[in-house]
C-alpha cells in the first residue's frame, strides 16, 4: 500500500527523468 508510493516517490527522486 504506502510502501508502493514511497519506493516511487524514491525513486521520482532519485531520477528527475521521472517526476
Amino acid at each position: 500500500t504506502g510502501a508502493t508510493a514511497k519506493a516511487k516517490s524514491a525513486l521520482g527522486k532519485k531520477v528527475p527523468s521521472k517526476p
